[in-house]
């Protein structure tokens, strides 16, 4: 799986760096995201969108926007990490090699949506 994303980035001249055996970052309209993979599990891959609220203390507001934000998009989720950062997250299988692309961009779109909703509720 980490082939086919390098690839897919590349293609779209987009710059990243391999951080460990299961992690990549690279930057996306200014956004920050990881690809996270499993060896063990070659057709599942998690995006992931870090610390988009970073708040001493998570509040009820911010909690009730975590669990709006999640019941709003299917694949996509916004978790509370560490008891005080917000990330979002989009995982899925890939059961096939063929046509990955446009798989790769709506879940970064999904998340560059989800990020601008959760934002747009501040």
């Amino acid at each position: 799986m980490k082939d086919l994303f390098i690839r897919y980035l590349r293609s779209e001249g987009i710059t990243f760096s391999i951080v460990s055996n299961t992690l990549l970052t690279f930057q996306y309209s200014r956004i920050n995201f990881l690809f996270e993979y499993n060896i063990e599990d070659p057709s599942f891959f998690r995006l992931i969108v870090p610390n988009i609220d970073n708040e001493d203390t998570i509040t009820e507001e911010i909690r009730e926007r975590v669990c709006v934000i999640s019941a709003s998009y299917k694949v996509g989720k916004c978790l509370i990490v560490n008891n005080n950062q917000v990330w979002l997250t989009a995982e899925a299988f890939l059961f096939s090699k063929e046509n990955i692309a446009p798989m790769f961009q709506r879940m970064i779109t999904l998340l560059c949506q989800m990020l601008e909703d959760y934002r747009s509720h501040e």
